[in-house]
């Protein structure tokens, strides 16, 4: 090929080149708000120049191809947008979680453990100072039954939270493994088309986002392969490969935050699911400690009340129900003997009534050293429980916030490289524009030179 003819085939390619990259531009520029899209670039390469003989061999450029449409991304971006999301994610419910908890307990307020706990010793007190006084004894059952209505009530809140936090974690199972279905079908089309020698930018896209929301989910591991698959592990799990899928265990100790699948342990240690889990072991933790605080009350105070005389001349009467294997939070309550006669309670041992000494010996309850609390007081153990959930809910909100901060570092770098600019996209397709009409006008001249060449052979 020389002379014009070469010409026309310069013009041609070139036309069909610069067409790529008007086409190019104008996709970026229609997916300029698509999630997860990343901008395309048209990559040229010369053609392989044509040799000839004129004193000597030369050479001569054939013009242009496009060799290659190719995607702005930075993998180490990619990996650390994943490991933030993971992050967050976590903290962001872990926050969310422990505010829920201690809007529980009512801390500090009137409407509170605390208080009620304060106030049903203080009613103790009361009554070894007035053992006659009817009153008093009303008293004390009133704060008793305020005092374990509100341990049963939160303990009660809890169970619901507890029972919503399983829900959520069956949610996230269900959702990881429709992203790992998603994901394998993109691997599928994205091996396909590659095997022909596409390049299938969009595929890789969808892929990428479906990664970065399953990253939220849980933490995540990614290798790539030669033919552009990927494997994806989660919490060190084989989710997909090229065999296929595997679905995520749904076998959990939220106290270790392990999943498991026979004899191995999966450790979670991002994402939501990461997140819900812990909060699952600090409800079961706040349960364990209003449990603790029921039975020891129950059973200090039933063993004090048990051997005193009640008003009513009654004796061998539980202060709180201990009745059909009774126990724990959930079925704190008071007696029934107490229920029916606030005269059924004990103030002393010997029926006078001036015999306050009983009432005094359960007062003094309140500051004595439990061995089922840790060797602490009902209030300390309390007041420690309350101290480590607000340090704790305190902890994660902190931890979210830098790690919001951090996202939002990671996706402004991100941007940088594989966001669409709208001015940029516009200038690529200007300079497109006028690569494209210089080469109609070259491809113009050169076929008038040809046809002139045609008409001097006719001649």
């Amino acid at each position: 090929m020389s002379g014009s003819f070469s010409g026309l085939h310069i013009s041609s390619s070139a036309l069909r080149s610069f067409q790529r990259g008007i086409e190019t531009a104008g996709h970026n520029l229609a997916n300029v708000n698509t999630p997860g899209y990343s901008r395309q670039r048209v990559d040229f390469a010369t053609l392989p120049p044509q040799t000839f003989y004129q004193r000597g061999m030369m050479s001569i450029g054939t013009g242009v191809t496009m060799s290659s449409i190719s995607r702005a991304r930075d993998m180490f971006l990619d990996s650390s947008r994943r490991n933030v999301e993971s992050d967050l994610n976590r903290a962001t419910t872990l926050s969310q979680q422990m505010t829920r908890i201690e809007g529980v307990y009512n801390e500090p307020g009137d409407l509170g453990i605390s208080s009620a706990l304060g106030a049903f010793f203080d009613s103790w007190g009361a009554l070894g100072s007035r053992p006659d006084d009817p009153a008093a004894r009303v008293q004390v059952r009133q704060t008793g039954q305020a005092l374990s209505d509100r341990i049963r009530t939160a303990y009660g809140d809890l169970s619901t939270i507890n029972s919503e936090t399983t829900t959520e974690i069956d949610r996230v199972f269900n959702r990881i493994d429709q992203l790992a279905s998603q994901i394998n079908t993109l691997n599928v089309e994205i091996k396909s088309a590659s095997a022909g020698g596409g390049t299938p930018n969009d595929l890789m896209d969808q892929r990428d986002l479906a990664i970065q929301e399953l990253s939220g989910l849980i933490d995540v591991r990614v290798s790539q392969f030669q033919d552009g698959t990927y494997s994806v592990y989660s919490a060190g799990h084989l989710l997909v490969d090229g065999a296929g899928t595997r679905p995520i265990p749904r076998t959990y100790n939220a106290a270790t935050g392990n999943l498991t699948a026979g004899t191995t342990n999966y450790p979670v240690r991002g994402g939501e699911l990461g997140g819900l889990l812990q909060s699952l072991g600090s409800i079961q933790t706040r349960q364990t400690e209003l449990d603790a605080i029921a039975n020891t009350l129950r059973q200090g105070i039933n063993d004090l009340h048990f051997g005193g005389i009640g008003k009513n001349g009654s004796t061998g009467q539980n202060f709180f129900d201990a009745t059909n294997g009774n126990s724990g939070a959930i079925d704190f309550r008071l007696s029934d003997a107490i229920l029916a006669s606030a005269d059924a309670i004990a103030a002393g041992t010997t029926g006078k009534e001036s015999d306050g000494g009983l009432a005094h010996q359960m007062a003094a309850l309140r500051d004595a050293s439990q061995g089922n609390l840790g060797n602490r007081s009902f209030t300390s153990y309390y007041e420690n429980a309350l101290n480590t959930m607000a340090s704790e809910s305190a902890y994660y909100k902190q931890q979210a916030d830098v790690a919001g901060d951090i996202k939002t570092q990671v996706e402004n770098q991100q941007l940088a490289v594989s966001g669409v600019s709208i001015d940029e996209e516009m200038a690529e397709m200007v300079k497109f524009q006028r690569s494209y009409q210089a080469a109609a006008k070259a491809l113009t001249i050169f076929d008038q030179m040809t046809e002139d060449i045609i008409n001097m052979v006719r001649r």
